[in-house]
């Protein structure tokens, strides 16, 4: 924390150097005779290095093809999605939300 500032009722830290993929820091404060406790919830994201489709085959009109999309080092994987469109249509989504890494 760093350059606390305050106001009637509240008070504000910049956080830097955040080392955690999803941090939950939790705040103190005495409310009458009684402390209570509230948590924010922050997930630090990072963009997509690079998005690319694997190169394929010559291919044949009536045969089936695997399409493979890299997307490289994107954070958390579990709130990315992927779409592949074929102009306005849809062919594919694929979400990950039980990736953990």
């Amino acid at each position: 924390k760093k350059d606390p500032k305050d106001g009637p009722g509240w008070l504000t830290f910049l956080l830097t150097d955040i080392t955690e993929w999803a941090s939950a820091p939790q705040c103190y404060f005495d409310c009458g005779r009684h402390q209570k406790m509230a948590i924010a919830n922050i997930i630090a994201y990072r963009l997509p290095e690079r998005v690319g489709l694997e190169p394929l085959p010559e291919m044949e009109l009536g045969q089936a093809y695997n399409l493979t999309c890299r997307v490289l080092n994107v954070a958390p994987v579990r709130h990315l999605t992927v779409t592949l469109r074929l102009g306005g249509r849809t062919l594919h989504t694929e979400t990950f939300p039980n990736h953990t890494g």
